[in-house]
């Protein structure tokens, strides 16, 4: 039982970092295309 715990537990966290590497991307594509249509 020990075990699969901490291998959800990896599991979850990788996933986590991913997602937030996603997102953080797509915010800063997002923020960049609504700067570049402001500044033109």
């Amino acid at each position: 039982k020990g075990f699969s715990d901490k291998a959800i537990n990896q599991l979850e966290k990788s996933l986590t970092s991913k997602l937030e590497t996603a997102l953080t991307r797509q915010l800063q594509t997002q923020f960049q295309t609504s700067v570049k249509q402001v500044l033109h």
